[in-house]
C-alpha cells in the first residue's frame, strides 16, 4: 500500500466514484484513504500501470468480441 502523503501514514484502499473511474482511463489511479485517525486524506494515487497496457488490453478485447461476433453470426 502507497504512504499517505499528507502524513505518510498507511493507507487503505476504497471504492472509486464514478469520475474517478472515468479518469482512470486516461491517467490509471485507485482511490486510497489515510489510516491515520488524526488525518482527513483521501485522494487518487498512480496505479502504476502504463496507459499502452490497458489500450493493449483494449484492441485485444475489441478483436476479440469481433472475431466472436462473425462466428456467431455465421
Amino acid at each position: 500500500m502507497p504512504l499517505c502523503p499528507v502524513c505518510g501514514s498507511r493507507t487503505n484502499r476504497v471504492h472509486r466514484r464514478t469520475r474517478d473511474r472515468l479518469r482512470s482511463i486516461v491517467n490509471p489511479a485507485n482511490r486510497y484513504r489515510c489510516s491515520s485517525e488524526y488525518c482527513a486524506w483521501e485522494g487518487n494515487l498512480k496505479s502504476g500501470k502504463p496507459l499502452i497496457n490497458l489500450i493493449i488490453k483494449w484492441v485485444v478485447f475489441v478483436i476479440a468480441a469481433a472475431i466472436i461476433g462473425k462466428i456467431i453470426v455465421r
